[in-house]
This record gives C-alpha cells, structure tokens and sequence, in this order.
C-alpha cells in the first residue's frame, strides 16, 4: 500500500521500473521452463506406452532385436545373448578338431544334422518369400518345410573339415562313407558344392564382419610378437536354437525318402539357386 506521495514517486522511479520489469521477466523464464518440462514429460510418458503398445504386436513384419531380419526362431529363443571368450589359441583344444574320429564326427554331426522344420504360412510371408515353397502333404500336417541356415554354414564348414582330412590321411577315409560315395558318383557337383561351401561361409563371415580386435603377445620360444586369438564376442545360444528346432521338427510321422511330388498350380524357379 502506499502511504505517501514520496512512496509513489519511488514506484514511478526508473530503477524501480527496470526491477519490475527484471522481475517479470523472470517469472515468464521460469513458467516456460515448467511448461517445456511438462511437455517433455508427457511426450516420453507417451513414447513408452507406444512402445509397450508395439510391442505386443507379434507379427513377423517386426525385427529382430539381433540380426535386424526376423525369423520365427526370435520370438522363442527371446535375448539369449552372452559374452563368451573365444579360445582360439593356435595349439588349443577343441571338441571339433581332427585327427577325425568317431566320437568328433557325431559332434559335428549334432550340430549341422537339424530340422527339417515346419513353419506356417505366416512365417513364410512374414520372411517375404514365396508361398510357392515347398510345403508338407496334408497327411503329414501341411506347413512349409524349412531348415537352419545356421546348420547350412556350419555343414560347409564340416565339409571343408572333411575335405580336407579326405585329401591328408587316406588310412581314414572310412570314417567318411557318403564323401566317398559323392566323390564316386558325382564329382563335378563335389567340386561344385566345395565352391559354394567357401562362397557361403565368405558371405556370412563379410554380412557380419567382426570388429574384434587381436592383439599380440610375447610367448616363449617365439622369437617376435605372437597374435592373441582369444577374442571376446558376444554370441548368441546355439543350445537354445537347437532345442526350438527340434519343438518345430514335423515328427516321426513324416517318412524318410518321400517322393515329394510337385502339387499343380505351383510356381518353379527359372534356374537351381
């Protein structure tokens, strides 16, 4: 309140106009502050409940969150990843190295003999290919038939493996019946398929390059740097992706050899991929 004519001046007064003035300005800098806040609140608030909504959307148009392209194996296998140190060392051991035996060649085997598998016509839209594919007899289900890629690279690297322990110790060829067989039958397919084999694995190793750094080491005995192979990587679990191939096998049911005969109607590729 004011209470006299000098009180008054002092409000008409220039410092105490700029005050003023300093004040509101200041209360209109600290009411936007709030009101942007709020905004920016509400516009998270609003991202995550989209997001939570997307989520629930369990069509196979949506990616992978490992690879970037979807397959029906993402939806079952979830986040298996984990950092796993490659012992890589020049002279370790590993379950999968030669001289062959009987014992190495069933682990081999384990992991590159999978499916086939079944999967639907929404999987198979959902990888964008044709529903031309080959699919199951209604006797025995119906479905697409389809298996690993993952088991495929891994077969070419067994048949390099292979190959190449063919060529080295001839004292053991007998561990290799259906090598020896192709070999006798179908050479030119064999030198064929030994190509793709090396194509298939140069692909998949370019698709994924690793940034993995090796670094080197001083070993006694060596005379200069030694490279340091035991990378760290974080890998997906192939354990978890065999146990889905075996829930998505067709089943005993389905006979081994069977004629597969074309349906009618169904569309064929101008050439072999």
């Amino acid at each position: 309140m004011i209470s006299s004519s000098s009180d008054f001046e002092k409000l008409q007064s220039p410092q105490f106009s700029n005050r003023r003035k300093h004040s509101i300005s200041a209360n209109i800098v600290h009411w936007t502050t709030h009101v942007i806040s709020v905004l920016i609140i509400f516009g998270l608030i609003l991202n995550l409940i989209l997001r939570d909504i997307t989520k629930g959307d369990t069509k196979p148009e949506h990616k992978s969150k490992t690879q970037g392209v979807w397959t029906p194996a993402d939806e079952a296998l979830g986040d298996t990843s984990h950092t796993e140190i490659f012992q890589n060392s020049f002279w370790e051991d590993s379950p999968y190295k030669g001289p062959p035996t009987e014992e190495i060649l069933a682990r081999w085997h384990r992991i590159t003999h999978t499916g086939p598998l079944n999967i639907t016509r929404e999987e198979i839209e959902g990888l964008e290919l044709s529903t031309d594919a080959v699919q199951y007899p209604e006797e025995f289900g119906g479905g697409y038939v389809a298996y690993l890629e993952s088991a495929h690279q891994l077969h070419c690297l067994q048949a390099l493996w292979e190959d190449h322990h063919w060529n080295t110790k001839p004292h053991l060829r007998h561990l290799f019946p259906v090598l020896a067989t192709k070999l006798a039958t179908e050479p030119n397919i064999t030198e064929a398929h030994f190509e793709h084999c090396v194509d298939v694995l140069r692909n998949r190793l370019m698709c994924t390059a690793d940034a993995s750094l090796v670094t080197f080491r001083w070993v006694k005995g060596v005379s200069g740097p030694y490279p340091y192979f035991n990378t760290k990587h974080e890998c997906r679990s192939y354990e978890g992706l065999l146990g889905w191939d075996r829930e998505r096998r067709p089943g005993e049911k389905f006979p081994d050899g069977y004629p597969w005969p074309k349906p009618e109607g169904v569309g064929e590729l101008e050439r072999a991929p």
